[in-house]
């Protein structure tokens, strides 16, 4: 839970790149907001099927420059706006997964392919 994962990134704010919270459904933008403050060097986050985190958690990685990996599968509540501010903020990012994503649209690929420019 968010609880759980703002010990975790307080403990190892220095040394956390890598992280896998798939199918962790108690974990919310509360807990993405403790994530991207304490351990914003994070360069790998697995999210996929993370139900409670929505377009306002996406927009708390924005402080994690180094992120260069990042999976949203199967989450409801993300959309292109989410998208938008990841990857305008996240200039490292090389890979990104949103698959079954039924909010992610045309308009979210275009977003996308700016920030591959």
């Amino acid at each position: 839970n968010d609880q759980s994962l703002r010990r975790v990134a307080f403990c190892g704010h220095s040394i956390i790149r890598e992280l896998c919270l798939e199918g962790c459904c108690r974990i919310s933008n509360h807990g993405l907001l403790a994530l991207s403050e304490q351990a914003p060097g994070i360069e790998t986050l697995k999210l996929s099927r993370c139900q409670s985190v929505s377009d306002a958690g996406l927009c708390c990685l924005a402080a994690c420059p180094n992120l260069r990996r990042l999976e949203l599968d199967m989450m409801p509540f993300v959309s292109d706006e989410g998208l938008r501010v990841v990857t305008a903020s996240c200039s490292n990012l090389g890979h990104l997964s949103v698959k079954y994503d039924a909010f992610i649209t045309d308009t979210g690929l275009y977003w996308l392919g700016l920030s591959c420019q």
